[in-house]
């Protein structure tokens, strides 16, 4: 009896033995196996997602440079034609002062013009480099009739092929300027012309004529200012704006070595850390032969927008084409060019092996722990068997039996609750080891979530610095356009630095209470636009709502943009005035926001999709490539706008 108690204790140790240790073993397995795929897949697509935002964001910053660039040429272009406009209008008068004189018989007809000639001859402006001159209507080629300071040219007929320069297209100047001339009597002709200079003139550069006919003596009267300093204007901007990129993107590192790099239609290379300026046409694709630029311009039309292709790392693999690597491109239409985000695919492979060596170790301690805990768990349950069928024993043999065992009961029940105190006491032990590896693993958690918190914290500091910057450069631009660019900029920065700092703030990082975030849009818009501080308050009702951090962002800059436009347009006195947010949450997973004001209201031919202000087009494409939703205007009293957006298992009604 004894012996075949011993046997069953051994057999029992090492059931448990195995159990203990193949369960532990299939799980870690298990795991190893599951994470790797979805480790993978994670990585990339968030490898992807970063260089994506990236081109796009440059893209934008680019346009809106280049916007702001295009204005100014317009504006400084509008001002010389109404000085021409001015001028010419001076001459005119004196002109028709003259010819009045004439028509009193004051003057004869030939002291008349003999006097309106030497009149605009005198005529300076400009600095004195503006003149004026008089040309007939003759056909083909009118005749000059005074040109004050190429006085050579009076009386001669102008078909020298100097003059060939009009039009942009070679046509005579003076032809041109009559053809204007008979078909509305006045207008602008723009040529190539050369400019005076302390050292005589200059090669021909780009020159705009105002001319206008007298028409009781046949005269066409012109003047002309240079334009080339506009061009040239642009042009400096332009070279600006590419060396903000140069310093952007040499602080730019994506994943650990790649980087971002901008070049033209041309194939010239504009901004790189290492081919700036270089002939590119010899840098060939190794899978395609073609230039590695042919590659990424059509890779821009591509649906993905991205190239994968085998390239060098320099400094170190300088020349050595055999590094995968994948380039995400997006074409800048107005300027053709093109903004590049290079990665190299080991380097997102190298994170992958990273964590996966990790993980296998973590898996080896917890292979090490299970056996540890399986031998000692199978002891302490087969340990009490063991001194039982000793005790046994020798009970039997010193006929101690009811000194040994409890008296309440029989044997077998005596013998079942040895055994069961003895499970209690093990059973014990493993608890309180699980709440030591709970205890771990709430440590472990907490510590992610502080990490977690202080990347939304720096996320959200450094937005404060760009949104800081971005106010002190506004504050010295004089121009209001540029000034009023920046300050929405900066608005829009401000509404992304929010999220962050709402999830900074909040318990849970992953989703943000709706009402809370567009209060805090509101108060941050406040206090940028002061003009209307205090005199306009927002409302937010209906199914309280939270969004997770993905629909956050653009639903945040939508908000932000109707908001600016509100609080910028819609109350001219400044108030007071009432911003209704009305939120629905609808059984098939839609989101249903309704935006109004009290103000002013719309223009009755507004259409969103016709808009061509920044903010709009912002507000379109957030809400339909974004959020994948609609956008409606609908009349009212003041504006009113109705997005909805589809977020399925993701929208949560807040308790």
């Amino acid at each position: 009896m004894n012996l075949t108690f011993h046997f069953s204790s051994r057999y029992l140790r090492t059931r448990i033995f195995l159990v203990v240790l193949g369960v532990v073993l299939l799980t870690t397995l298990s795991i190893l196996f599951y994470q790797q795929t979805a480790l993978i897949k994670s990585i990339n697509q968030t490898q992807e997602e970063s260089s994506l935002n990236l081109v796009n964001t440059v893209s934008l910053f680019v346009e809106s440079e280049y916007r702001s660039i295009t204005f100014h040429k317009h504006a400084s272009l509008e001002k010389r034609e109404a000085m021409l406009r001015s001028v010419l209008h001076l001459a005119l008068i004196q002109v028709e002062s003259f010819y009045d004189y004439y028509k009193a018989g004051e003057i004869s007809e030939n002291e008349a013009r003999q006097k309106s000639i030497e009149a605009l001859e005198r005529m300076r402006y400009d600095n004195d480099v503006g003149y004026l001159w008089i040309n007939t209507t003759d056909r083909p080629i009118p005749r000059m009739i005074m040109h004050a300071t190429m006085g050579y040219l009076d009386g001669q007929i102008l078909d020298d092929p100097m003059f060939n320069c009009a039009l942009g297209r070679g046509e005579n100047l003076f032809k041109a300027m009559v053809d204007v001339c008979e078909d509305s009597g006045k207008g602008y002709v723009d040529y190539l012309w050369p400019k005076p200079t302390p050292d005589g003139l200059s090669e021909r550069v780009p020159k705009l004529s105002y001319v206008e006919l007298f028409e009781p003596w046949g005269w066409i009267i012109g003047t002309g200012l240079y334009v080339d300093d506009i061009e040239t204007d642009a042009a400096e901007r332009l070279e600006v704006v590419l060396e903000e990129l140069r310093n952007s993107f040499a602080n730019i590192k994506v994943a650990q070595t790649g980087y971002m790099f901008l070049f033209n239609g041309d194939q010239e290379m504009l901004v790189h850390p290492y081919l700036a300026g270089e002939d590119m046409s010899q840098l060939l694709t190794p899978e395609t032969g073609h230039p590695i630029l042919e590659d990424l311009i059509l890779a821009s039309n591509s649906p993905d927008q991205k190239l994968r292709y085998t390239w060098d790392k320099p400094p170190r693999f300088s020349g050595e084409f055999k590094f995968k690597k994948t380039a995400y491109v997006k074409r800048i239409d107005p300027l053709d060019w093109y903004i590049v985000s290079s990665v190299y695919d080991n380097e997102t492979q190298h994170t992958v092996t990273e964590v996966r060596w990790k993980v296998i170790l973590l898996g080896l301690f917890l292979l090490l722990v299970a056996f540890a805990l399986s031998v000692l768990l199978a002891r302490s349950l087969a340990h009490p068997l063991g001194q039982l069928s000793r005790a046994a024993r020798e009970i039997n043999i010193e006929s101690g039996l009811k000194e040994r065992v409890p008296v309440n009961g029989t044997e077998e029940t005596r013998e079942l609750g040895m055994v069961l105190n003895s499970m209690l006491e093990s059973l014990q032990g493993e608890i309180t080891e699980r709440r030591q590896a709970e205890a771990t693993l709430t440590r472990a958690l907490h510590e992610k979530e502080l990490l977690l918190r202080e990347v939304h914290h720096r996320v959200k500091n450094n937005m404060a610095v760009v949104s800081s910057m971005l106010n002190m450069q506004a504050k010295r631009v004089s121009d209001p356009i540029v000034r009023q660019a920046l300050e929405e900029s900066r608005t829009r920065i401000t509404a992304m630095s929010l999220i962050h700092e709402t999830l900074y703030r909040s318990d849970n990082l992953a989703e943000i209470p709706l009402k809370e975030y567009v209060e805090e849009i509101f108060q941050a818009l406040q206090q940028v636009m002061l003009r209307v501080k205090g005199g306009v308050s927002i409302e937010v009702i209906g199914d309280p709502i939270t969004l997770t951090v993905e629909q956050a962002v653009p639903g945040g800059l939508v908000l932000n943009e109707l908001i600016t436009n509100t609080l910028k347009y819609a109350y001219p006195e400044g108030g007071p005035g009432v911003i209704r947010i009305s939120t629905r949450v609808r059984e098939d997973g839609w989101i249903d926001l309704k935006y109004s004001d009290d103000g002013i209201g719309l223009p009755d031919d507004f259409q969103p999709d016709d808009q061509k202000t920044l903010g709009m087009r912002i507000i379109r494409l957030l809400v339909e490539n974004q959020l994948d939703g609609t956008l409606e205007c609908r009349k009212g009293p003041g504006a009113v706008f109705a997005i909805s957006w589809h977020i399925g298992e993701k929208a949560v009604r807040a308790s």
